[in-house]
């Protein structure tokens, strides 16, 4: 600012300079035909000097508002262009935030349903037991009548036909709870055993339906095979449980396998990252 106000002034000097050199050239070169009547009042020069003052002030002014509106501009883009990067960062922020709280939402609803399977699961418990108890005794009563020599009677049926039809409707639900997981869960290793689980439940009502078929034969079914596979579903809640845990829920494992798992189910289920190094690490103390 004081580097302006001096170019100014020193333009103001060296006019007035100029115009007083000017002035005594012009007397010693013509002062025979130049006067003070031709040179005009000294009023008049003041008032030049002053119309020039004032030009130039004018000038200046005008060059300064310049500047400045000039250095309002690159301030406004300035903060246009910070607060166009504040209001991108909070955007991609919230973004994020949002994708979270979906991404949070998404996994607890893939989690929710999972337990209505294994609620439903439980319903079946009492009907597959209820049918095994009446396969063994259709077992005992189809060998004591190979051994009397008798043929079987509709109403030797009726047993069987009873505990086989309330465990079919049991089965139903059952089926039918596999739906909204089957619909939502979007993880490939939950889904993969909830597939294998659904398999396994697929395989035991075949079975059930064999047995009752063979049942009408008057031939005798074997009831442990038919436990054991009830069984084998049953321990299928450890594996989805450990999975869902860490896939769906991002919480740490509970337990590396448990106790009573299978090999061929702790094979369904992909080792944990954090327990494998929990093992070397056992394994580098004990050595």
């Amino acid at each position: 600012m004081l580097r302006r106000w001096r170019y100014g002034i020193l333009c103001i000097l060296l006019f007035v300079v100029g115009a007083f050199a000017g002035h005594w050239t012009a007397n010693r070169v013509n002062a025979d035909q130049f006067g003070s009547s031709q040179w005009g009042p000294a009023a008049a020069w003041v008032g030049a000097l002053l119309t020039a003052t004032a030009i130039s002030v004018s000038l200046w002014q005008a060059f300064e508002a310049k500047s400045k509106a000039k250095r309002d501009a690159e301030s406004a883009a300035g903060k246009l262009a910070e607060e166009r990067g504040r209001h991108e960062r909070e955007m991609k922020e919230a973004n994020n935030r949002l994708e979270q709280e979906l991404d949070l939402q998404r996994r607890f609803e893939q989690i929710r349903s999972i337990p209505p399977i294994w609620a439903s699961m439980t319903r079946l418990t009492l009907p597959t037991s209820d049918f095994l108890m009446s396969l063994a005794r259709f077992n005992a009563a189809s060998e004591e009548r190979r051994l009397d020599g008798r043929t079987l009677q509709r109403h030797e049926l009726e047993d069987v036909r009873i505990t086989s039809s309330a465990w079919m409707d049991a089965f139903v639900r059952v089926e039918t709870s596999f739906t909204t997981a089957q619909l939502v869960i979007d993880n490939e290793q939950v889904t993969r055993l909830i597939a294998t689980l659904y398999k396994r439940l697929k395989t035991l009502h075949e079975e059930v339906a064999g047995a009752l078929h063979r049942c009408f034969d008057d031939k005798p079914t074997d009831t442990s095979a038919l436990n054991e596979k009830f069984d084998q579903i049953n321990d299928f809640k450890s594996p989805i449980v450990i999975l869902a845990r860490r896939e769906l829920g991002r919480g740490g494992p509970l337990i590396a396998y448990p106790d009573d798992m299978s090999i061929e189910d702790m094979m369904l289920v992909p080792p944990d990252p954090t327990v494998l190094a929990q093992i070397a690490e056992e394994k580098v103390k004990t050595a």
